[in-house]
Parts: C-alpha cells; sequence; structure tokens
C-alpha cells in the first residue's frame, strides 16, 4: 500500500459510513477502528468503496474494562500503589491469566477481519508523569510499575535476582537488575504475541507504539522504567510508532524531528509520525496555526507514515478538518 496516513477513531459507536467517507475526504488512506465494529457487516465493503486500509491496535497492558471486573490483576507501582491514573489502567504484565484472555480476543480480532497493519499499544511497563507537559517532567518524579508480589516473586527466582537488587526495591531504590528483569518480561511478551499475530494474520505488517523519548532522554526511563528496550523489540516489528502527543515531546519543531530520528537510528526501522489534533488529556490547546505548522512538518519527514489522533476531535473541528484536507486531499469534493 502507499504511505499510511492512519486516522485513529475507536468509538464503538460512531456512524461508520460517515467516518469513512469523512476519513476519505480529508485525505486519510487508513482507519484505526475498535475492534467492536469488526463484526458490523457492512465494514469489509465500505473499506472497499472509500479506499481505505484497515488498522487493529491492541491495548496489551493498559486494559480499564477487564480491571472492572478483575481488580486483583492490577499493576502495582513502585510507590505501592495501583498502576493507574485517570486515563489508563494497567494490568500485570506477569499474570498469565490476562495474557491467556488478551490471545484469546487476538484470535477472536484476526478471525473477522485481516487488517493491513497492527500495532501493540501499552507494550510497556506502567509510568506515570503525572500529566505534565516534556518540560516540566523530572526523571525522580516518575512512578513506574510493576512492584505487585507476582512480579516479585518471579524475579526472585530468576536469573536476574541480586541480593543487592532485593535491598534496593525494599530501600525504595532503583534497581538496574529487576528493571532489566522488567524489560525482559516486556519482552517475552512481545515475542509471543508477534508470533501469534504473524501466523494468524501473516500479511499484516507488525507495528510497536512506543513512549517518544529515545533511550537517553528521562535517565533512560523508556528502557528503565517502562522496559520498553526498543533496540531488542525492533528485532521483532516492521516499524516503530512513538506516540508522539505534542504535550510530551519537545516544543520546538526541529527538536521534535531530532527525537524522531533518534528514536529511528536506535531502532533501524521505518517511523511512523503522530499528529495531535487537540489536547484532551492537557490543559493547554494546539491552535489551528500550531497543527498546520506540526502536519506540515511530519508530511515533509515522515517517509513511512503518519497517525493523526483522532476523528472524534478532527470531526469537532471543521477548521483542522479543512486544513488536513488542503494539505492531503485538496482535489476531492463531494
Amino acid at each position: 500500500m502507499s504511505k499510511p496516513i492512519a486516522l485513529y477513531a475507536l468509538d464503538a459507536n460512531l456512524d461508520i459510513e460517515e467516518c469513512c467517507q469523512n476519513a476519505n475526504y480529508w485525505g486519510a488512506n487508513t482507519l484505526i477502528l475498535s475492534p467492536d465494529l469488526y463484526n458490523e457487516p457492512e465494514l469489509p465493503s465500505l473499506l472497499e468503496k472509500y479506499n481505505l486500509s484497515l488498522w487493529l491496535n491492541i491495548s496489551v497492558l493498559n486494559n480499564p474494562d477487564y480491571l472492572i471486573g478483575e481488580p486483583s490483576r492490577q499493576a502495582i507501582t513502585n510507590l505501592k500503589r495501583p498502576a493507574k491514573t485517570d486515563w489508563c489502567h494497567f494490568v500485570c504484565p506477569s499474570d498469565r491469566v490476562y495474557l491467556n484472555h488478551l490471545e484469546s480476543e487476538i484470535e477472536q480480532y484476526l478471525e473477522e477481519m485481516s487488517p493491513t497493519i497492527v500495532s501493540l499499544d501499552f507494550l510497556r511497563q506502567f509510568v506515570s508523569w503525572q500529566g505534565k507537559a516534556f518540560e516540566q517532567i523530572e526523571a525522580q518524579d516518575l512512578e513506574y510499575g510493576c512492584f505487585c508480589s507476582n512480579c516479585l516473586q518471579n524475579f526472585s527466582i530468576s536469573d536476574h535476582y541480586t541480593n543487592q537488587a532485593q535491598a534496593q526495591i525494599e530501600a525504595g531504590e532503583l534497581s538496574s537488575d529487576y528493571a532489566n528483569w522488567r524489560s525482559q518480561k516486556i519482552l517475552d511478551i512481545a515475542q509471543h504475541l508477534t508470533q501469534l499475530i504473524r501466523k494468524l494474520s501473516p500479511k499484516s505488517k507488525l507495528v510497536l507504539n512506543t513512549l517518544p523519548w529515545p533511550d537517553g532522554v528521562l535517565n533512560h526511563a523508556s528502557t528503565q522504567l517502562a522496559g520498553q528496550n526498543k533496540t531488542e523489540l525492533a528485532l521483532l516489528f516492521d516499524a516503530m510508532c512513538p506516540v508522539a502527543f505534542t504535550h510530551l515531546m519537545p516544543q520546538d519543531m526541529q527538536e521534535k524531528a531530532r527525537v524522531m530520528q533518534t528514536i529511528s537510528d536506535e531502532t533501524h526501522l521505518p517511523i511512523f509520525y503522530g499528529l495531535q489534533v487537540s489536547h484532551w488529556r492537557a490543559k493547554n490547546q494546539i491552535s489551528n496555526n500550531q497543527f498546520e505548522a506540526e502536519l506540515k512538518q511530519n508530511l515533509a519527514l515522515s517517509k513511512h507514515g503518519l497517525v493523526i489522533y483522532n476523528y472524534d476531535e478532527l470531526n469537532c473541528s471543521p477548521e483542522k478538518a479543512t486544513i488536513l484536507k488542503r494539505h492531503l486531499n485538496p482535489e476531492i469534493h463531494y
């Protein structure tokens, strides 16, 4: 397919035809839809009618709905608190019952549809930056997981375990040995899920959504805290998609470009750029001018693909929808 211009549209109650028509009109060629819509009988014909590809995004360890019924499977942070914020609730990565549940869901999704792209999202340990913008985040303020009894028990019988690590954990200090074990846990899950997906949907391109931080940023937070060793994970995927929300990135455009290039250099994989329409998790808004400037830069730099967050916000902003269409699809008119 041509370079993906993908639009997140995860509302399970949206009007599918209207969404497909708008996406095509604005210039997108790929939709990231809720799997709840996969059993809609008209979906395949609508995707074909509007020349759209399907992208399946799988949230791996962030699963608030699951935790409503299984609260005991919640991950625990280094501060001994449930690993959650107002918008994400993490499951313990050592919980085999949950992983079996997730595998069954993936099998069901891929029985119903054959997406062009499958991405694994929240394939990492829990990290909370307290909703702060990039320039305000301090490495020592980051809260992370998982420190539940299940993870600590599994660590204690692993090759990574040392008495020093145990003492550091008990003292509330960062343990590099435990960090390496937590990274290995993420890598193990990635190996298992990518093998399953390639077996069920061999033509799908596999993408990993990552934190938008190179390894050296915030005292190696992406590897040491989030457990996303991008160099090793890259061997399992076809492309990387840093979740480049505006407030999680440097605000200087050229610095953003350097960050994305560094991630590309670390992984040696194609990089999908991200474009945020509006801050739905931050108070400061993205102006139309900033949106257009970021769109133009991303189109110039993103050789492999662009992901737009998201359809609902774009649908509520006719000005930004017009900007998007002007740059992506100026010729088409309905």
